[in-house]
């Protein structure tokens, strides 16, 4: 699709990794793409990569993304707790 042509990129080097919020950053990459390519990169296509309808939504819609991962909060604490009974070490 993109023979003989140049494309850019970005090289992220984690040096950090528990620190790393990884959805988080991903919620990051996609609204700059959408802010910088806006005619171009379609946020619709990541539907399968979501799962989450809402977040999807608001991504399209341009929302900050640090408000759309606050409202993963409750449910990821939720899950922290309840998780907290099946680990064994």
């Amino acid at each position: 699709m993109y023979a003989n042509q140049r494309c850019g990129g970005v090289n992220l080097v984690v040096t950090a990794r528990d620190s790393l919020d990884a959805p988080e950053l991903g919620l990051e990459i996609v609204s700059a793409l959408n802010q910088l390519y806006p005619g171009q990169f379609k946020v619709s296509l990541l539907d399968g990569l979501m799962r989450n309808k809402r977040s999807l939504q608001m991504m399209e819609s341009g929302a900050d993304p640090r408000r759309i991962a606050q409202d993963w909060q409750d449910a990821d604490n939720a899950f922290v707790e309840k998780r907290k009974h099946y680990l064994l070490y």
